[in-house]
């Protein structure tokens, strides 16, 4: 039976009844300074595939990773002093993404509904 746990900004799936639960990393989610950007890309660049890059000159920057099961997002937004880095599973990005259609489609028969 697997069961999701979430500290600090960082989640845990563990599967029980085996002698030792086994758990692994799921996700972590970071807010750093802006100006590391270059540097945190480049440091990720040398264990994950480039997968997509926007870094214009003035303007929102972004880049996805990949290595095996493990996605890495990062977003810098332009009038923001930080940007935000998140590490997932694909199946966790998958399950993220399913809910949030989930809860938008629910959301537009609520409204639907009302008139």
């Amino acid at each position: 039976m697997a069961r999701a746990t979430y500290v600090a900004g960082m989640a845990v799936r563990c599967w029980s009844g085996v002698k030792f639960p086994l758990c692994r990393l799921a996700a972590v989610l970071m807010t750093l300074p802006k100006d590391s950007f270059p540097k945190t890309l480049s440091a990720l660049s040398g264990k994950y595939k480039l997968v997509d890059k926007q870094v214009p000159f003035v303007g929102n920057a972004s880049a996805k990773l990949q290595q095996g099961d493990s996605l890495i997002e990062m977003n810098a937004p332009h009038l923001s002093f930080e940007m935000s880095v998140s590490y997932m599973t694909k199946s966790l990005k998958q399950a993220f993404t399913q809910q949030a259609g989930n809860e938008r489609a629910a959301k537009e028969k609520r409204q639907a509904d009302q008139f």
